[in-house]
């Protein structure tokens, strides 16, 4: 697209977060320990190095779409899955030696994130665990390999068919690795230690069974709950143009409905169609010009790529419509237009609606304006009869 990426603050409140999160957990573990104020200030300084690292590899996985399946990520579900991982580390101050739950750290942020954000926060928080609790070198290094057994399954669980195998591996190797290092390093195992592995054991593989497929799921799928999201009556925009215009929040709602309805007829993309349907005529609450602002907004609120693309092509100022969707959006948004002008000039006199929902979709189609939609004549045909169908345009 031609448009630039605007700054967006709503990442930087996920930052913060993550930096609130990062700074706050570690002082309670190093007060916890009984550190003194230079080593909570080295550990104060490793805590920089890391948060400069993590924001800088968001940033990047961002742009490579990999993080939910699009650029447009607000980080919201990382930063929730990091908290629960620093929960988890602080959990791990009070557990038994060997017996920290380091191996659901990568499980669950890998869940809400990725392979490479994952291992970056298992690895940053194994090493804070091991300076805060002085822990050994041995017990470091059995931490340490548990986190590679557990990236190495990571990409199997994006499988369905997987899902039991490395869920029964994971949990078996958090029984055993915890025993064995254990073993090296007092040459006997308690049978404590044996209770508490089987039970880290058991919790990591009824996770990963029965709660990380449907959070990673949730996470690819971020995409369609950002299109549902950004159109409840809460959110802020929506509130924004109720303030606007009455008039103007009934259209956009019009035209979202509208749109949707048709979408799952024409096996379109039907939450998208809502969303941009909704903000399509955006840029007009705040001016010239249109496009300009309507993408700027957008950006700035973290809207998914494929609702600005559709912004890019509002009315065909910038570009005329390129999908199907953008085209059913343009076509619904351009008929109301025309039929709610007809109804202030004429009142509640009598007037034909069919007629002028013919006459002003053939106009568009007269034209070339559609013609890198991919939108067929089939479908621009049933897109046109449910429209004459439909009883409550206005």
């Amino acid at each position: 697209m031609e448009y630039k990426e605007e700054f967006s603050p709503y990442r930087i409140l996920s930052f913060l977060g993550m930096s609130g999160l990062t700074f706050g957990v570690t002082l309670i573990q190093a007060l916890i320990n009984h550190l003194y104020l230079d080593e909570i200030l080295c550990i104060a300084l490793i805590d920089c190095v890391f948060l400069s690292i993590i924001v800088y590899q968001l940033a990047e996985e961002r742009k490579l779409g990999n993080l939910g399946g699009h650029i447009y990520t607000n980080f919201q579900r990382v930063l929730i899955g990091y908290g629960i991982c620093q929960g988890l580390s602080l959990v791990g101050t009070f557990a038994p030696e060997f017996l920290k739950p380091i191996c659901l750290i990568p499980v669950v942020m890998f869940c809400y994130s990725n392979q490479v954000i994952a291992t970056s926060v298992s690895l940053y928080l194994c090493m804070i665990l091991g300076l805060v609790s002085s822990g050994g070198a041995i017990e470091t290094m059995a931490y340490l390999f548990e986190i590679f057994f557990v990236v190495a399954l990571m990409k199997a669980l994006a499988y369905k068919e997987n899902i039991f195998w490395v869920a029964l591996a994971l949990g078996t190797g958090n029984i055993f690795l915890p025993v064995i290092f254990c073993y090296w390093s007092y040459k006997s195992v308690t049978i404590g230690t044996y209770i508490w592995a089987l039970i880290e054991g058991l919790v990591l593989f009824l996770f990963v069974l029965l709660l990380g497929k449907r959070i990673k799921k949730n996470t690819a799928e971020e995409l369609q709950f950002i299109f549902s999201d950004i159109i409840q009556d809460d959110y802020p925009l929506v509130l924004e143009v109720k303030a606007y215009s009455k008039q103007e929040y009934n259209h956009c709602q019009k035209v979202s409905v509208l749109c949707y309805r048709i979408a799952g007829r024409l096996g379109f993309n039907q939450d998208l169609c809502a969303a941009a349907g909704f903000y399509y005529r955006m840029g007009r609450w705040y001016g010239q010009p249109y496009t300009e602002n309507g993408v700027k907004m957008a950006q700035k609120y973290c809207f998914p790529t494929p609702v600005i693309d559709i912004l890019w092509e509002y009315d065909g100022e910038k570009k005329k419509p390129s999908t199907p969707e953008s085209a059913l959006i343009h076509m619904v948004d351009h008929l109301l237009i025309k039929l709610e002008l007809f109804k202030q000039e004429v009142g509640d006199s009598m007037w034909n609606k069919d007629m002028i929902v013919y006459q002003a979709l053939n106009e568009l189609t007269n034209t070339d304006f559609y013609d890198e939609s991919g939108l067929s004549m089939h479908q621009f045909l049933q897109i046109r009869e449910y429209l004459v169908k439909e009883e409550h345009l206005i």
